[in-house]
């Protein structure tokens, strides 16, 4: 959707609440069935240990690289501790790159424990967010542990003060870890489309844009269902509305996903503004007859 101008901010947020009441959020027509086959289950399993290093790992990495970035600042500080303006500037500089640095460790050592899991149990099929996600979360703590232990082993400090600054960081991070791994692995599974009657994942394709004022025709011709209608709106050439099609490749069955993306601009401070938003407006399940005729009226008028 081209980008709308507004005179102020609150005209733009006006806009996009009008907007919001013309077409809600709509509902994920997909939900995950919860099924954890037994492969899955020896899988994630498998992947816990798998998890925790990949997790040590990742925060390792991430911590180092925070240290190689703090240096220069912390080094500069012993530095020009004559100078009456930068020491009280470099010290703020070091602790904000101390502080990025915690919720960064933390965040990597649950991404990657998460992605572990998430790819062991998408090899097994598995449906089942929470099984994931606690597993996910068993992992990001063993790996939080393994982290621990490594860099206690190598910074070899003995310092009371820098020790409880350490356990305090580590706590933070470890939380971070905990919530990141459960909520990633978690919505890993739930946003991998699933056809259960055939036993596999939904191929996602790209079927484009629709103007911005035929959302509502396509949705009330879809909940209607007249596919006539709906072919006619579909050939409509415009922008506003991304669309998206999930395909079974064995049985023909689809999601129908419709978005809404925009941009309203707007000044403000002397300098313009920018808001941009998306939202799910339309996720319904087609027949694999009317997944085809979908694809295929994009297809043939827009070669999407």
């Amino acid at each position: 959707m081209k980008a709308m101008s507004f005179p102020s901010r609150q005209e733009a947020v006006r806009a996009w609440q009008h907007l919001l009441k013309v077409l809600p959020v709509a509902p994920d027509a997909y939900a995950a069935s919860g099924r954890l086959p037994l492969a899955a289950l020896a899988l994630l399993l498998a992947g816990v240990p798998l998890g925790a290093l990949a997790s040590a790992i990742a925060g390792t990495v991430v911590l180092l690289l925070t240290l190689a970035v703090a240096w220069p600042f912390a080094w500069l500080t012993g530095v020009v501790m004559d100078w009456w303006v930068i020491p009280k500037i470099l010290p703020l500089a070091v602790a904000a790159i101390y502080a990025a640095g915690v919720i960064a460790v933390g965040a990597s050592l649950g991404f990657a424990a998460s992605m572990v899991i998430a790819a062991l149990g998408r090899k097994g099929h598995n449906r089942s967010p929470a099984t994931a996600a606690t597993l996910a979360a068993c992992a990001a703590v063993l790996g939080t542990g393994l982290f621990a232990a490594a860099v206690l082993r190598f910074s070899g400090s003995r310092d009371e003060a820098a020790l409880m600054f350490g356990g305090v960081a580590l706590a933070i991070a470890g939380l971070i870890a905990l919530v990141a791994a459960f909520a990633g692995a978690a919505d890993s599974v739930r946003t991998a489309r699933y056809c259960e009657t055939c036993h596999r994942y939904l191929e996602t394709r790209d079927l484009g844009s629709l103007p911005l004022d035929s959302a509502t025709m396509l949705r009330d011709a879809l909940l209607a269902r007249r596919l006539d209608a709906v072919s006619q709106v579909l050939q409509q050439p415009g922008d506003g509305l991304q669309l998206s099609l999930d395909t079974c490749g064995s049985c023909g069955r689809a999601v129908l996903d419709g978005k809404v993306t925009g941009e309203a601009r707007f000044p403000e401070a002397g300098k313009e503004r920018r808001d941009r938003r998306t939202w799910r407006f339309l996720s319904t399940w087609l027949e694999a007859a009317d997944a085809r005729v979908v694809a295929q009226v994009r297809t043939d008028r827009f070669g999407a």
